[in-house]
């Protein structure tokens, strides 16, 4: 198991912004030009926003749980503005340029204390055995440090990671079966989420999002796939 912390900017979510609007509006990337891959994950739970590109509304009501497909992006730099939904008053305006090479989840969810955040997840799309999966863990919920635990139907409990934190992520290889999953306080069995059950499929990563906060009840798991290189 590896855990890391993800990077955070202010400018990050309006990179996620672009690449949200782009989805919505894709235009093609030339062949041979280095892009970025972005995925957009919004989990700030009851902020519905609108976005415009250079004056244009390029997305409209954007949803908390929304989590966008991978989406290429063209290095350059991008003038974007963010409101509430329905409204003229800009919350972030933002000049941004786009790296070429970067493969990442820009994500805006709620740090432990409740407060909206903004991070970079890295993800991992290096190759795999034929016959395995890759679960990211990544804790984006306003609730304390949890541990992760897996189990095949039947056999004890295991643990992905015993400790994970706001704002950080845990991956581990697994072979590509059924398996429970779930999420307890850290040095407990106190429960918090779960049990979800996740066929694996080979070659493919899962990550797995806990986002929402504890404080109200509205804890949850959100999930997106990404299809890996065999070896």
């Amino acid at each position: 198991m590896t855990r890391s912390r993800i990077r955070k900017t202010p400018l990050l979510l309006a990179i996620a912004v672009v690449v949200a609007a782009t989805a919505l509006i894709p235009g093609p990337v030339a062949a041979g030009t280095d892009s970025a891959k972005v995925t957009v994950v919004h989990a700030v739970p009851d902020l519905t926003v609108d976005v415009y590109a250079n004056k244009a509304l390029l997305l409209e009501d954007f949803d908390p749980g929304t989590i966008t497909d991978p989406v290429s992006l063209a290095p350059a730099t991008y003038n974007i503005e963010v409101t509430p939904a329905d409204s003229s008053t800009v919350v972030l305006a933002a000049s941004v340029p786009v790296d070429a090479e970067t493969d990442a989840a820009a994500v805006a969810h709620l740090d432990e204390a409740g407060n909206p955040t903004l991070g970079l997840f890295a993800n991992n799309i290096k190759s795999i055995e034929r016959n395995r999966a890759r679960v990211t863990v990544r804790h984006t919920a306003a609730a304390p440090e949890v541990a992760v635990r897996f189990q095949r139907s039947g056999r004890r409990w295991q643990y992905l990671t015993k400790d994970i934190m706001n704002g950080e992520q845990a991956k581990r290889g697994f072979r590509a079966r059924t398996y429970n999953f779930d999420v307890v306080l850290a040095g407990t069995k106190d429960r918090v989420l779960g049990p979800v059950t996740l066929a694996l499929e080979p070659g493919t990563h899962y990550f797995v999002y806990a986002w929402g906060s504890a404080s109200d009840g509205s804890l949850a798991l959100n999930l997106s796939t990404r299809d890996l290189p065999v070896r």
